[in-house]
Formats: structure tokens, sequence, C-alpha cells
């Protein structure tokens, strides 16, 4: 383990923890393994973001952008003793540190399984099976045991989220995204508010119009959903069902991101009725909204021209350490659209200060990805500042075509 002293808070988790870990975190971990072993440890990037987790998705995307093991291990360890609780979320975060430093080292699957159901303990191994495809979940409980379960107080949200704790393949998961469409408008809606962008994108997309404008009122005038037993619950019987289907970057209970990744995730036409549904009910948050749907990789589709146009506007937005900032772990295709659009002595002082961050110790990592996130910010409200003056053009998926 990466920290040893975690090893006596699991043995204080109940078994229902144990299990969680199991069912979520070490699944997505094999599914990792057998992707890096199949492909390369370059296909694990879209994978990985769609587990809804960020420790994770750090750990992974250190890996994949070719992190020294010892670093990787430091940033890691770095995170857990700064960002989790003793107990349960501790030993969680270091079973998976544990896995995606195996993963670098090129471990089988099997290999890392073992590792890691042995820190879960026998008791906890007993009450779990493995399907055909090495999709690993709780066994099914027996009659009296569900007899004791349907009969707990559950909210609609809550049965209709532990329905995914028996999918184990696509037709089943699919059929059980259908039947989330039966909630009423407000529960949907405060469901949506749970998910990451593409899981919600999957079940409105199936919405007829007058219920997608219906639910996406409902969004708007919902209060914040900040409880985080309900939040956690919910995402550990989803996802499972939900990985099945793909995913992205982790969702939060904020109405504008949740809106823009609906639309951003939905096909063209469904993300222009969100907006429009939007509009109808809230015109200042459908204005936050339409600016939340442009991301920084989206600059990869402007022309050359315009970006040459961005990246000589009279703003401290565009100087190199911001362009550093901005870039630093960007996909190498970006970094290169940039770069070539730069003059030679400006792209070399990017460069430069690219390498002098690199050389950032773990415990300067969590601002330096604020600083980083900061960056892309400024820049992207200058896009749309252009976009808007119509000096540069980037379409927008909610545009009408």
């Amino acid at each position: 383990m990466i920290k040893n002293a975690t090893n006596t808070y699991l043995f204080q988790c109940p078994l229902t923890a144990k299990v969680s870990i199991a069912e979520n975190d070490i699944n997505h971990i094999l599914a990792l393994s057998q992707l890096a072993r199949r492909e390369s440890l370059l296909a694990l990037e879209e994978l990985v973001r769609g587990y809804d987790d960020w420790f994770l998705e750090k750990g992974i995307m250190l890996v994949v952008d070719g992190a020294d093991p010892d670093l990787v291990k430091e940033v890691l360890t770095a995170y857990i003793l700064s960002s989790f609780k003793p107990g349960f979320e501790y030993q969680r975060a270091d079973i998976i540190a544990d896995g995606v430093l195996m993963i670098q080292s090129g471990d089988s699957p099997y290999i890392i399984q073992e590792v890691l159901f042995a820190a879960l303990g026998r008791e906890t191994i007993e009450l779990l099976a493995e399907d055909d495809d090495g999709t690993i979940r709780r066994k099914t409980p027996d009659a009296n045991e569900e007899a004791d379960e349907n009969n707990l107080d559950l909210s609609p949200i809550e049965r209709a989220a532990r329905q995914f704790t028996t999918v184990y393949n696509q037709t089943e998961a699919e059929a059980a995204i259908a039947d989330l469409t039966k909630l009423s408008d407000d529960e949907l809606a405060k469901l949506l508010m749970c998910l990451n962008p593409l899981n919600g994108a999957k079940i409105i997309s199936g919405l007829p119009g007058p219920r997608l404008s219906s639910v996406i009122e409902a969004i708007v005038k919902l209060p914040a959903l900040t409880n985080p037993t309900v939040l956690q619950n919910i995402h550990n019987n989803l996802s499972i069902a939900l990985q099945m289907l793909s995913s992205t970057n982790g969702a939060t209970p904020d109405h504008i991101k949740v809106l823009s990744g609906l639309i951003r995730y939905s096909d063209r036409h469904t993300g222009r009725n969100i907006y429009h549904a939007i509009e109808n009910n809230d015109l200042g948050m459908a204005d936050d909204v339409r600016d939340q749907v442009y991301l920084f990789e989206d600059t990869l589709s402007l022309s050359d021209r315009d970006l040459q146009k961005l990246l000589g506007h009279n703003s401290n937005y565009c100087d190199y350490e911001k362009l550093a900032l901005a870039l630093y772990g960007a996909s190498e295709e970006l970094r290169e659209h940039f770069l070539s659009n730069l003059s030679n002595r400006k792209a070399q002082s990017v460069r430069e200060e690219m390498e002098r961050l690199k050389t950032l110790g773990p415990e300067d990592q969590p601002r330096l990805d604020f600083d980083c996130e900061n960056a892309r910010q400024d820049i992207m409200r200058l896009v749309r500042s252009m976009i808007d003056a119509n000096e540069i053009l980037l379409p927008s998926p909610v545009d009408t075509e």
C-alpha cells in the first residue's frame, strides 16, 4: 500500500463499504489494466474520463503522460494526505493509487485483482461474484435478504438507482436507463444533477420534446443538491451500469456545468432543445450555460488564422506564462496547434516555461492545477468575447444549423 498506515482503516470499514470498493473502484482499475494490455497506456485517457473519479483520473493521466513511477507515487500520496478523510475515503484512495501504480508497471489484471482483493479481506471476497466478462459484483442475495431490502423505505430516486445493482450487460443497462424516464420531472431532474454529463445526455436524449423541456425547467428551478451521502449512494449504484454505456468527466451538482454538459454530449438537435428550454425559463442561466459549452480543448477547431488573431490579442491572457499554464497537461496536438501559430521566440519561451513547470514538486501540484485551470478559463473568456465580436469563428453546440 502507498501508506501502510491506511491499512488499519480498511478493517474498520463496514462490509458494504468494502463491497462498494470492489464493485466500483476495483472494476474500474481492472478494466483500465485490460485495455492497457490490449492496446496501450495512451488508450486509457478516454476510458478513465468516464469513471467520474477525479483521483483515479489524476493518477491515470500522470501515467499516460509518462511520469516517472516515483513521481506518480509521490503525487498520489500527497493527494491522499491532503484531500481524503481518514477511514473509508482514505483506504479507498489508497487502493486506487496501488491499482494505478500496478497498471503503470504492466502487471496482469489477474495479479492486480489478487493484490487489491487481499486488501479487502476474505470476508468481503466471499460476498463477491465474477461474471463471464470479468465484472465483479456482489452475489445475488437470497429470498429473505431480498424481502428485507424491498421493505426498506426508499425514495423514488434511490429505488431507481438501486435497480442498477443487478445490471450485468448492455441490454439490461439500456432497459434500466429507459426505466428512469418513468420518474417524475422533479425526480429525474435531481438524478441528472448527480450524473456526469454524457450519462445524463444518454437518458435525456430519449425524451420527447415536451418532456425534455419540462425536465430542463425542473433542473433550472431546482435548489442545488449537495447532500454528499445521497450523491455517493447514487454514484455507487449507477456507476457499473452507466460504465457499460460509456461516460466522461466527473459530474457536479452545479446547474451551469450539468446543463452545459448535457448540451455538449447530446446530439445537436437535442442540445439546441435543451438550450432553448433553459432560455425560456432563465435568460441569465442560459447565457452562463452558453459560455460553459465551450471548452479549452475546442480551440483545436480554430483555424490557424483565427488562432493567430487570438494569440495576437492585446491582453495578458495570452502572454507566454499564461499560455504555458494553459497548455501544460494539454494534448500534444493542442499544444502544437498553439505553438505553431506563435513566433519562434515566443513559442520557445512557452516551451521553456512548461519545462520549468515539470520541475515543481508534488506539494505544488494542487496550486499548479488551479493556476492551469484559471489560465484556460481566461483564454476561453477571450475566445467568447472575440466570437461575440465576430472576430473569430468557433461553432457551438447551441448554434442553429
